[in-house]
């Protein structure tokens, strides 16, 4: 049984495409080496993270759905697919964010980043307003092995700026294959 979507393979076939041509358009940073998945699917959860806005004001988020998933291709992760994910948020609230993302090894800091784009200008929704995502987030990517799964952490991580200051996400999440197996990064 195939899982990905036709949609979804048609997407990634674009993302493909797009990031293509990005590369050879912009070269990617000398301590930059692609990086690929072990698997065509991706699942993220977690028990909740925290978002600030300035470093005040925390908020925890949990995915609304209880997880985000989606597909991959080599490098390339669509997480909730061209559209924003929503987590809910204690106040209550709302904090949307972009996953559609590129995976590389940093040769520098010996460390695979999971790097979403900003989204081309289009808002979206924090606690506390809109807000304008950032060009590039950046968060660490950790193989898991055995029985130890995947994980994806933010660390007081820009998201981007709106009314009142930044908006930051800090926490973990788990990466596993939509089917809860071990997903991974190689380079």
């Amino acid at each position: 049984m195939n899982i990905l979507s036709r949609k979804t393979k048609g997407c990634l076939a674009l993302m493909a495409v797009v990031t293509a041509v990005a590369a050879v358009a912009s070269p990617a940073s000398a301590s930059e080496i692609p990086a690929k998945f072990s698997a065509s699917t991706i699942k993220l959860t977690t028990t909740g993270m925290t978002v600030k806005r300035n470093g005040e004001d925390p908020r925890t988020c949990t995915p609304e759905g209880g997880s985000f998933s989606g597909g991959t291709s080599e490098g390339i992760a669509s997480v909730g697919g061209f559209y924003p994910v929503s987590f809910k948020c204690s106040g209550p609230s709302t904090l949307q964010m972009n996953f559609f993302a590129k995976v590389v090894w940093d040769t520098v800091a010996s460390k695979y980043i999971f790097q979403t784009g900003g989204g081309a200008g289009a808002s979206l929704i924090s606690p506390w307003g809109s807000y304008s995502p950032a060009a590039s987030v950046k968060s660490t990517w950790v193989n898991g092995s055995g029985s130890t799964n995947s994980t994806l952490k933010f660390e007081n991580t820009i998201l981007g700026n709106g009314t009142g200051g930044n908006v930051t996400l800090t926490g973990t999440f788990t990466a596993t294959t939509s089917s809860g197996g071990l997903l991974t990064l190689s380079h």
